[in-house]
């Protein structure tokens, strides 16, 4: 565990808008007493995550003014059909997992309850029902979090691999099933 840091999270925060507003980290680790290395590696990756993401914003934006209005409205209504299934998803995959737990926990009371040398077939047969239902209703949220997980990798490899030339050509509703692994 490393030491505990000088500064408050606030501080940080104000050193980190500061650092986006143009200043430099050598002024800004003297007047908060702190070495610019500690700085730079406190804030560096998020300053240049933050610059990167505000420039795809950006781009995104212009790309977005560039079509006539009646494509603007078609992008904007699939982005937000987009999100929408995405929140629905995420939302189904909670409810799923929560099932996946209380089903989990009413086959373990009843495997507790088991004649453990003479045990029911029915309790067997009971246990064995919510242990599968419990699994399937799982499935959507491990689904989900394989998704992620496959997109996070693909966004490291190609962050690893720059320069990578964006395929501009591709529709909203492709990015996403590439972004989801679909």
């Amino acid at each position: 565990m490393g030491r505990k840091s000088p500064l408050t999270d606030r501080q940080w925060e104000e050193i980190e808008r500061r650092v986006l507003a143009g200043e430099k980290v050598r002024p800004l680790s003297r007047e908060f007493g702190i070495a610019e290395s500690a700085v730079r590696k406190k804030i560096g990756a998020q300053v240049n995550k933050i610059k990167h993401v505000a420039n795809q914003l950006v781009e995104a934006e212009e790309n977005f003014r560039s079509l006539p209005i009646s494509a603007q409205i078609s992008a904007r209504t699939l982005a937000n059909d987009l999100m929408a299934i995405s929140a629905n998803l995420a939302s189904g995959a909670k409810l799923g997992s929560m099932t996946f737990n209380e089903l989990s926990i009413i086959a373990n009371r009843k495997a507790i309850k088991l004649d453990k040398d003479r045990p029911n077939e029915e309790d067997l047969a009971t246990i064995a029902k919510l242990t599968r239902v419990g699994n399937d209703s799982a499935t959507v949220a491990i689904n989900l979090l394989n998704a992620n997980k496959a997109a996070i990798e693909r966004v490291a490899e190609s962050e690893a691999n720059k320069p990578v030339e964006q395929n501009t050509d591709i529709s909203p509703a492709d990015a996403y099933k590439r972004m989801i692994g679909i």
